[in-house]
């Protein structure tokens, strides 16, 4: 069994760090205000999911849900939900992805490292003047 570097392990102690913070963050850049957001049922949730779902790119092989799982389907959620936990998804996979692959693999796991900057850089705080 090989034994990890210290660099290694505090890299994939880095890495693991940020795959926890972007799955709270979620990778949403909606137009709408946190003021403008109102609330809405499990169905329009449920859509909001799926489509947006349907307009990511996923990496090779992952198995998407066909329907939004793990809520109660009668309780009310904000607008903009939906997208979160897909977009949640989204991170989770890639960051997967790369997990998977960076020693195998090194042109698949840098596609999922540049996804996941991508997703990163949408997030840089605005510059203070």
């Amino acid at each position: 069994m090989k034994i990890l570097s210290a660099k290694t392990k505090i890299l994939l102690g880095m890495i693991f760090t940020l795959m926890i913070c972007l799955m709270f963050a979620g990778c949403s850049n909606s137009d709408t205000t946190s003021d403008s957001r109102g609330f809405t049922d499990f169905e329009h949730i449920e859509e909001e999911y799926l489509a947006t779902i349907d307009s990511l790119d996923w990496p090779d092989g992952v198995e998407l849900p066909k329907k939004l799982e793990n809520e109660d389907t009668g309780a009310s959620f904000q607008v903009g939900y939906g997208e979160t936990r897909a977009s949640n998804l989204w991170e989770y996979s890639w960051m997967k992805e790369w997990l998977d692959t960076y020693n195998t693999n090194p042109e698949r796991a840098e596609k999922a490292l540049e996804r996941i900057m991508r997703c990163i850089r949408k997030r840089k705080p605005p510059k203070q003047n």
